[in-house]
């Protein structure tokens, strides 16, 4: 994707669409204080053509178009790159029934930034796998820059969260809890 080795990777990975607030993903990157290392915003998924134009000139409106990187749908070994490289995992979304992306961004090791709405975020928020913050502009633009600034923050939500998925959304592990009845 051309990113600098030098920017902190926040990844966005699920359907492009309101509920799931990718614009407040946007506005949040747009006003992130500017002391902090430039952060690169990837979006994976894709969604309706009215809401990606959207998001695109919403990215335009910014200037975050160095910034901000739209990958389409992304499925097996391009997910498994992007999970890998990224530094953090946001879903502001309003609700969410499970939230795969979000398992799999917690089985890759990845700190995650949920709103409340998020089915799982009461278990990352007992783990403390990640920040689990109210659904408005000034939470999620706190909670980025909170582990923009950390990497230790960021290592130990991470090991956190790796752990939370493999003792409960890690097939294996659900299929021997299934037999041990």
């Amino acid at each position: 994707y051309n990113i600098p080795h030098d920017r902190l990777i926040t990844l966005f990975l699920s359907r492009l669409h309101y509920k799931k607030r990718p614009d407040l993903l946007i506005e949040a990157l747009a006003k992130l204080s500017p002391d902090l290392p430039t952060p690169h915003l990837i979006l994976a998924g894709s969604g309706e053509t009215d809401y990606h134009h959207y998001l695109k000139n919403l990215v335009d409106q910014h200037g975050l178009s160095q910034q901000v990187t739209f990958t389409g749908f992304v499925t097996g070994y391009q997910k498994s790159l992007l999970l890998q490289g990224a530094d953090l995992f946001v879903l502001p979304s309003f609700s969410e029934n499970f939230g795969i992306a979000v398992a799999e961004a917690l089985l890759a090791g990845l700190p995650v930034i949920l709103t409340e709405g998020v089915q799982l975020s009461p278990d990352v928020q007992q783990a403390q796998a990640g920040l689990v913050i109210k659904s408005d502009l000034e939470s999620l633009q706190s909670a980025i820059e909170k582990l923009l600034r950390s990497p230790e923050l960021r290592q130990i939500l991470g090991g956190n969260a790796r752990n939370l998925a493999e003792s409960k959304y890690y097939w294996p592990t659900i299929t021997e809890n299934l037999v041990k009845g």
